[in-house]
């Protein structure tokens, strides 16, 4: 049997499952991440059961496996099922395994909706969608029972079905129900000063508590159960014990798996988060959810987030701060063996721009659209469309978290997103930090800071692994008090975000500033502040309009060190047939290759970065003294003049210098002219061949025989 699970997971694997190994005769996982670490590599599966041959086998469910599983639960689910197929007609032949009391059902995970752990949405019936799990054939029950798949059922039997839409619509109704509706009906306002107070705030605790996610083993489970102590002792004020008692009955059924309340070391550890709040917050305000006449769960959940993550905050203070005391005895190096090494590809979100786990820098001159560019990348991620330049690569669908500061979520962000065919419902827009005020006691609305605020995004993206990618625009609104012109603080701030990015699987697009002035042949140093952002970018891009096409506007790389650095891409800002007001960026089918540093030497920009104007002076001044007559600056700037228009003598002379003409005396008394530089090289060889044909006759006369 050893053997045999081993040899599943693989299978299972290559059937293009994420696997993970858990605990034998448990459904938690082994490893330390949980579900997070699921993966179809057959190296890591092999370790995994190489180091015990007894794991059982988890499946992660979702868009990473392809499929979502209705989990029907014992004699209860099964008549709930049969009760629903009455209405609605029979479930389609899909794979099925069977549990100790019931089965778990197998079928596709619909496009372009994205289905979530649901606990109990229907009496009997749960649902482990994304971010979940289930124990596969020939794990173990914690009974000793043995899954297995039904008879006929089974992977190879039958191939995993479409579920019906009256299935997903009743998935999808339960989830988007309101959280303030649901409580509406059942909790009321309380005054605490009321007679039956305890009787009515343990009721509407009860409710509240109803509406609380889950605690899921693998994903924060801990820290979730301790924000649902926070909110019944905290923002309920109900007695320690009144607290434990509704946990026990009421929350820890809920929660993947459940605290098993039998075994004492888990007991102990439950009834430790309720010791922890009660010692911990004694000093936090209480009572904050009792009149609470908006009746929203967001505002109580906020209000125990900030405390929780201030409590967090100062413990990882008060823990460093030990540490610098003793980094001399504690710290130590960290090795590991290059034959260690887990190795993997790059893996693309859209190549060779967006990398998942690595930072790209999109910089640029105002006009040039670049935050549109990033609506419109935004846009075809959540829906998982195709790269107009890649019509055979369908990058996989994913969630978007932007970060915006310059523009307004309503008037502009929103309504570009819509006409972008953007899936709103996978776009998360960060609005702003809510900080606990110790002084005032309340909580306060800030701007989000990269250099204070990297542990709340890092809890974010923890509880939503479906994102798959963070817009930062721009990146200088968010850095706090650091000088973008100090390499280390522009690191300093920059690299958590890196690592934050690599540790959840996010592509990281941190859209920037290139300086007012364009001059020069490289573009990395055209990009704003210190040489610290293009360093610790692994990709670094360019956006410039396309000096030979009007309205045309390239996306140019300037750096990469992870794919080559020759191609970019085109697009033009047009005007959408649903609303004139509103632009929208169409790209254009093809890659551009050329490196951005190619564009500079080809068409030297100006101070103002005017390329075409400048160009056309260029052209002209070369054009005028290609013979060998020398031309005064007056007589240069009137053929200028007739071609281009007005234009500065500053202007002209950076012309002459790019050409590489150079000035001389034509004569004691007479003014300074323009010329091109004297070629040596060139006047020898016209030498050597006059020599020739004047000793060999004619230049054909060298080859004639």
């Amino acid at each position: 049997m050893d053997n045999i699970l081993k040899q599943t997971a693989l299978t299972y694997s290559r059937n293009g499952w994420a696997v993970l190994p858990c605990v034998c005769k448990e459904k938690k996982p082994a490893t330390k991440h949980g579900v997070k670490d699921a993966s179809i590599n057959i190296d890591k599966i092999e370790k995994w059961w190489g180091n015990n041959s007894q794991f059982n086998i988890g499946i992660a469910t979702g868009p990473i496996s392809g499929f979502f599983v209705l989990d029907v639960d014992g004699p209860h689910g099964k008549e709930t099922l049969t009760s629903l197929e009455g209405q609605h007609g029979k479930l389609p032949e899909t794979v099925v395994a069977e549990t100790k009391n019931g089965w778990h059902l197998y079928f596709q995970m619909p496009a372009g909706i994205d289905i979530r752990n649901r606990q109990s949405f229907r009496p009997g019936l749960d649902v482990r969608g994304s971010g979940g799990y289930v124990l596969a054939p020939p794990s173990m029950h914690p009974s000793g029972i043995r899954y297995q798949w039904k008879v006929g059922c089974g992977p190879g039997d039958v191939k995993i079905a479409v579920a019906p839409e009256w299935l997903i619509d009743m998935i999808i109704e339960t989830k988007k129900q309101n959280n303030s509706t649901l409580l509406q009906s059942s909790i009321v306002n309380v005054d605490i000063g009321r007679s039956g107070y305890y009787d009515q705030a343990e009721k509407r605790a009860s409710a509240y508590l109803a509406c609380v996610e889950p605690a899921v083993q693998g994903q924060g489970g801990h820290t979730q159960l301790l924000k649902a102590v926070i909110y019944l002792v905290n923002g309920f004020a109900l007695d320690p014990e009144v607290a434990l008692k509704l946990l026990e009955e009421e929350y820890n059924p809920r929660c993947i798996p459940p605290w098993d309340l039998r075994d004492p070391k888990e007991a102990k550890d439950f009834r430790r988060k309720v010791d922890q709040v009660v010692t911990k917050f004694s000093s936090q305000p209480k009572g904050w959810l009792l009149n609470d006449k908006s009746e929203n769960i967001k505002a109580g959940a906020e209000m125990a987030k900030q405390l929780l993550d201030s409590f967090e905050g100062y413990q990882k203070n008060k823990d460093n701060k030990k540490m610098q005391k003793n980094s001399e005895k504690r710290s130590k190096l960290k090795v590991i063996q290059a034959s260690d090494i887990q190795m993997r590809p790059i893996r693309w979100l859209m190549k060779p721009m967006l990398a998942v786990g690595h930072m790209c820098i999109l910089a640029s001159v105002a006009g040039v659209g670049k935050s549109l560019v990033t609506i419109q990348l935004a846009a075809i991620i959540s829906r998982g469309d195709f790269w107009p330049w890649e019509p055979n690569e369908k990058p996989p669908v994913g969630d978007v978290l932007i970060l915006a500061g310059e523009d307004s979520l309503q008037e502009t962000i929103g309504p570009r997103l819509k006409i972008a065919g953007a899936d709103l419902e996978r776009i998360r827009v960060v609005e702003s930090t809510l900080a606990y005020d110790d002084k005032k006691k309340s909580i306060k609305e800030r701007m989000v800071s990269l250099e204070t605020d990297i542990d709340q995004l890092r809890e974010y993206l923890k509880k939503y692994p479906e994102i798959c990618a963070f817009i930062v625009d721009p990146i200088s609104t968010y850095l706090g008090d650091c000088n973008m012109n100090r390499c280390n603080e522009v690191r300093s701030i920059l690299q958590p975000l890196c690592d934050l990015a690599r540790e959840y699987d996010v592509a990281l697009l941190v859209v920037h500033h290139n300086n007012k002035s364009l001059g020069g042949e490289i573009a990395a140093h055209q990009i704003s502040g210190s040489t610290g952002f293009v360093d610790i970018a692994r990709t670094a891009f360019s956006v410039r309009k396309d000096p030979e096409q009007e309205g045309r506007c390239l996306i140019l790389p300037v750096k990469s060190n992870i794919s080559k650095d020759n191609l970019g891409f085109a697009y033009r800002i047009e005007s959408s047939e649903e609303d004139p007001d509103i632009p929208v960026v169409k790209f254009e089918n093809e890659y551009v290759e050329m490196h951005a540093d190619d564009m500079m030497k080809q068409f030297s920009y100006d101070d103002k970065g005017e390329t075409d104007v400048f160009y056309n002076i260029v052209r002209v001044v070369n054009d005028l003294l290609s013979g060998d007559e020398a031309k005064s600056l007056t007589e240069i700037k009137e053929a200028v003049v007739a071609c281009c228009g007005q234009v500065s003598d500053k202007r002209i002379r950076k012309a002459l210098k790019d050409v590489g003409a150079i000035t001389e005396k034509q004569s004691f008394e007479g003014g300074w002219v323009w010329k091109k530089k004297f070629d040596a090289k060139k006047a020898t060889d016209d030498m050597i061949l006059a020599s020739e044909q004047k000793r060999y006759g004619s230049k054909d006369s060298l080859f004639s025989s």
